[in-house]
């Protein structure tokens, strides 16, 4: 799933934008909140949550972890595409997934 992320956001890094402003915009808030948590976030936080249920996941809190990964994922594509990297670059995406799954794996 995040791998997915990546690449999309990777193809479209104008919506990383546009959620971070969307976010910070007076009005619209809820609205992108709710729509990413629908769509995104609610399928994220079920996967890590059976993912700690059978270990393969350290991790405290479910929704906190959703949130890390969103993040990562967010700022990560949207900083490599603002330095004028490309964003669809297969190794970058692999390795931003890669960071970004490492934070919750157990060891």
């Amino acid at each position: 799933m995040v791998a997915a992320m990546v690449e999309y956001l990777g193809h479209h890094p104008g919506m990383c934008a546009g959620l971070l402003t969307a976010l910070g915009a007076t009005g619209r808030m809820s609205e992108v909140l709710q729509t990413n948590d629908t769509w995104i976030a609610a399928p994220l936080r079920g996967l890590l949550a059976a993912g700690r249920r059978t270990g393969a996941f350290a991790i405290d809190n479910v929704a906190d972890a959703a949130n890390a990964l969103l993040g990562a994922v967010l700022l990560g594509v949207l900083g490599r595409s603002m330095s004028g990297a490309d964003a669809t670059d297969a190794a970058f995406q692999r390795q931003l997934t890669e960071q970004a799954v490492r934070g919750v794996l157990t060891h």
